[in-house]
């Protein structure tokens, strides 16, 4: 959204959104966060402000079995949203790119209520950290 408004989007219904739904609804709770999930975002995101979701993908297959069927992974239950809009004029957006100037303010919102697990994050893989925590 920050690069949307300043391109000249009207209003927040203009937006649509693609939702990429990741899981392994596997059990009860699993399959009750998920529909949770997905009630939160269309209740309290989408019908509130007009949002659609005309673009979406699940993989609810995000388990994987080895050694006959001993081990098991589950991956971390995700939501991947992006947003677009049509707008008239694309050289009027702006980019979160970070510059050099002292009238900057960069404001961090920490929504993960500092817990920061990055384990099996493209972050985590980079920067070599190994043993962290993982998102349940």
């Amino acid at each position: 959204v920050i690069n949307l408004l300043p391109a000249g989007v009207a209003k927040l219904s203009d937006i649509k959104i693609s939702a990429n739904w990741m899981a392994s609804p596997d059990d009860s709770q699993r399959k009750s966060d998920l529909f949770n999930t997905v009630k939160e975002l269309t209740q309290k995101v989408c019908k509130p402000w007009s949002i659609a979701i005309p673009v979406g993908k699940d993989s609810l297959s995000m388990k994987t079995i080895w050694q006959n069927n001993k081990k098991t992974n589950l991956s971390p239950q995700s939501l991947v949203i992006s947003a677009f809009a049509k707008i008239k004029n694309v050289s009027n957006s702006i980019t979160p790119q970070l510059i050099n100037k002292d009238e900057l303010v960069l404001v961090y919102l920490d929504l993960s209520k500092n817990k920061k697990r990055l384990g099996g994050s493209i972050l985590a893989e980079v920067t070599q950290q190994t043993n962290l925590e993982t998102p349940n």
